[in-house]
């Protein structure tokens, strides 16, 4: 339930992320029938499904303030595969900028100016916190943990980034 606004017709469940200036919200996790992501923008009372998208991890900050939402846009298989691959992006009103990750994001934060990202990587063997700047693609390890054997791609850090982007964080 979204208190002091109409809900659109056809948004459906879910679960919602809002955006760290309240102005937007993100709803994943629906059933089948709702299963793309969807933004809600609360000053436009617009709603917009999100076809061909998916979130990352679980979503947390993963807004920037000028509405750009941190997503994997899905692609289709390369001919002869039938792996669909997931490309992170900044979607800003049906735009989307490829992100160009090193390596497979499974949870990714975005900074509240969208000049920088902080993602955990897991290579199954060596999962990473890898800080990510946008503008120019550069990246930095910021942490490593101890190798796995384990083909579960769970989090370890669970990172978190500051409003301005100057400090990353772990739960580690």
């Amino acid at each position: 339930m979204i208190v002091g606004t109409a809900a659109a017709p056809g948004l459906g469940d879910g679960e919602i992320r809002l955006s760290a200036n309240k102005r937007y919200a993100l709803m994943i996790n629906g059933s089948l029938v709702n299963s793309e992501p969807r933004l809600i923008d609360f000053a436009t009372g617009k709603f917009t499904m999100l076809l061909n998208y998916y979130w990352i991890g679980d979503a947390r900050q993963a807004f920037a303030d000028d509405g750009s939402v941190l997503l994997f846009a899905v692609e289709p298989p390369l001919p002869g595969s039938i792996e669909v691959r997931l490309q992170p992006v900044s979607w800003n009103a049906g735009a989307s900028v490829n992100l160009h990750f090193s390596q497979q994001a499974v949870v990714a934060r975005v900074s509240r100016n969208k000049a920088k990202i902080v993602y955990e990587a897991n290579a199954m063997k060596e999962p990473k916190m890898v800080a990510y700047v946008v503008a120019s693609g550069a990246e930095t390890v910021l942490a490593r943990a101890p190798g796995t054997t384990s083909q579960d791609p769970s989090i370890y850090f669970s990172p978190w980034i500051t409003n301005e982007a100057k400090r990353c964080y772990s739960n580690r």
